[in-house]
């Protein structure tokens, strides 16, 4: 039986490293697969998962991917005898979720097409102290998404929480090599978005579509690539005051033919950037483009409609 955090929460332990059986309710008898713990968590009752360092894979195929479960919490960084998220390691690095199928370096077209899913309806999921890394997104049917797809066309995906998470070397051919979002919450923080890019359209790092509710905060994005926002693009943004909030982030050495760094299209709220540090991007040329084929807007490409409002300050 698991650990009880609160009358309904339990804790469940997941260590690659375990033999099989365990019941993964403490340390001593931990899962050996972070699948199994996310098939066991209890839908609605903030259940929390503990992972020790180590590498975890969604399974063999590239369709396998974690797939999140609405409240259920997910802790990595663990060294295996802790009692409180607060005795992990500062930061907690260590804790891989792989796509890495095919036992290549970064991704190739042999790993998985999305390392984690937030399912669309979902609420209420938190992943805390992880590397997400080796997704390849070129599936016809998403082709979104390499690190962490969120896809909420068919039903708003709300309360989502990035917490000290490093989405790195992830592909995908459409959007978002790295996150995509559309029609979701999303906040982040202390996070890194590295070396994750995209072959035809928006956001190597991050692509959002439509948002909800999005914070970022203190969160490094750095040598992404993408046709179009080699960092972040945003698109589609119409709710709240001011669109998504973006402070004391980072956009380094990010490549685009438009916007090197952020591509801000098709929305009306472009966003709040605050206290952020844009430097050493990239818009690069694409001859193949033949109305423009010199890259446009190294730092931040924006194309604003109708009574528009955006922020940088």
């Amino acid at each position: 039986m698991a650990t009880a955090t609160s009358a309904s929460a339990t804790v469940w332990y997941v260590d690659a490293s375990a033999p099989p059986g365990g019941t993964g309710g403490s340390w001593t008898s931990p899962f050996n697969n972070l699948q199994t713990a996310l098939l066991n968590s209890n839908l609605g009752q903030f259940d929390q998962i503990w992972v020790r360092k180590g590498t975890y894979f969604p399974g063999s195929l590239q369709t396998d991917t974690f797939t999140m479960v609405s409240t259920v919490h997910l802790y990595g960084g663990f060294i295996g005898n802790e009692t409180s998220t607060k005795q992990r390691p500062d930061p907690p690095i260590g804790t891989i979720l792989s796509g890495d199928i095919d036992s290549t370096a970064g991704s190739s077209p042999g790993d998985c097409h999305h390392v984690v899913t937030i399912p669309p309806g979902s609420s209420n999921i938190r992943i805390d102290g992880f590397t997400i890394r080796s997704g390849y997104a070129d599936a016809t049917s998403n082709p979104n998404g390499g690190g962490i797809l969120m896809d909420g066309s068919l039903g708003l995906i709300q309360g989502v929480l990035l917490d000290q998470v490093r989405v790195r070397e992830n592909f995908a051919t459409q959007s978002g090599g790295g996150i995509y979002a559309y029609q979701a919450d999303l906040d982040m923080k202390f996070c890194v978005v590295r070396r994750n890019s995209v072959s035809l359209l928006y956001g190597g790092g991050l692509s959002v579509e439509r948002p909800g509710l999005m914070r970022v905060y203190s969160t490094l994005f750095a040598g992404n690539r993408a046709q179009f926002g080699g960092a972040i693009a945003l698109r589609d943004s119409t709710d709240g005051p001011f669109g998504p909030l973006f402070y004391s982030c980072e956009m380094r050495e990010n490549h685009a033919h438009n916007g090197g760094a952020v591509h801000v299209s098709n929305t009306i709220l472009g966003g709040a950037w605050g206290n952020c540090t844009v430097v050493d991007n990239e818009a690069f040329e694409d001859p193949t483009d033949l109305a423009s084929p010199d890259g446009e807007g190294g730092g931040f490409w924006i194309s604003l409609t109708g009574d528009s409002k955006m922020y940088i300050y």
